[in-house]
């Protein structure tokens, strides 16, 4: 998942106020209450925008998000010096 391209943002000059500019402008166009015929893709839609937003907007997720991607925020930042160990599923 591609938080820039979802907001429709350049991942080398995307400033807060483009990312808070670009978040306004599409929250509104997907917003799932504007056309209740298609409620169920802008939900989708609506949703991936808040997360994106969520995640660009706070500086410390932004720079995590920037050097390891969504796994780096959903599975921690990796540290180099203790190994990680998976059993069932679950990352030590």
């Amino acid at each position: 998942m591609d938080y820039y391209k979802i907001l429709e943002l350049d991942p080398v000059t995307a400033s807060h106020e483009e990312i808070s500019r670009s978040f306004r402008k599409l929250s509104l166009r997907y917003h799932p209450l504007k056309d209740q015929d298609h409620l169920s893709g802008k939900h989708l839609k609506f949703s991936e925008v808040c997360e994106a937003f969520d995640v660009l907007s706070k500086p410390e997720r932004k720079a995590v998000f920037d050097k390891y991607g969504v796994t780096g925020l959903k599975n921690g930042v990796p540290n180099p010096k203790k190994p990680s160990v998976s059993i069932g599923g679950y990352t030590f």
